[in-house]
């Protein structure tokens, strides 16, 4: 009969034991989804499917997402999508296809030196100083509790929604608002 609170264990035993106790107890604890860099592949597609993006994962929200779309190949949203930031490279092409965009990165979440055609909504929604850039939008929303820079000339050719907490500076640009209706909304920004 074996009683196995009167094994003698060597202390280096016990000491093993502790450190593998403890580093279990702190990746545990530690781990955190780490945000990725996704990047889409030369021909590009349909945002939700795997085969427009490298490594076959769709950017999730918290994502820095790289359009590299090459010659006449797009990225098209088939669906409303949030990220925290995205590029679309020189000659690379992003249709928004009337989907809402979802920017939550703060600095400069939204690169264009390529083309963001239908650009329908995009939505900012970043928590510090924030640089918007300088496009034409369908609509346009500042949505956190940031300050909102424009970056040049900019057009929303629907609507322009500043929500409450939120501050738009023109910073010596122009928003040009074309949508008929009420195309300008502020609730409580500035």
């Amino acid at each position: 009969k074996i009683n196995f609170f009167h094994i003698k264990m060597s202390k280096k035993y016990f000491v093993i034991l502790g450190l593998f106790l403890a580093a279990g107890f702190l990746f545990l604890n530690g781990y955190s989804a780490k945000a990725a860099t996704i990047t889409s592949e030369a021909a590009g597609g349909a945002w939700a499917a795997t085969t427009t993006w490298v490594g076959g994962v769709v950017p999730v929200a918290g994502d820095g997402v790289v359009i590299a779309t090459t010659g006449s190949n797009q990225v098209t949203l088939d669906a409303a999508a949030s990220i925290a930031s995205t590029t679309i490279n020189s000659g690379a092409t992003l249709s928004g296809a009337g989907y809402t965009l979802t920017l939550s990165g703060s600095g400069t979440p939204l690169v264009v030196t390529g083309t963001f055609s239908n650009p329908s909504t995009v939505t900012y929604t970043g928590t510090s100083a924030t640089n918007v850039a300088a496009i034409s939008y369908g609509a346009v929303n500042f949505n956190g509790a940031a300050t909102y820079t424009l970056s040049g000339n900019t057009t929303a050719t629907s609507t322009a929604t500043i929500a409450s907490g939120a501050t738009l500076s023109g910073a010596g640009y122009t928003l040009t608002l074309s949508g008929s209706g009420t195309p300008f909304s502020k609730s409580n920004g500035t």
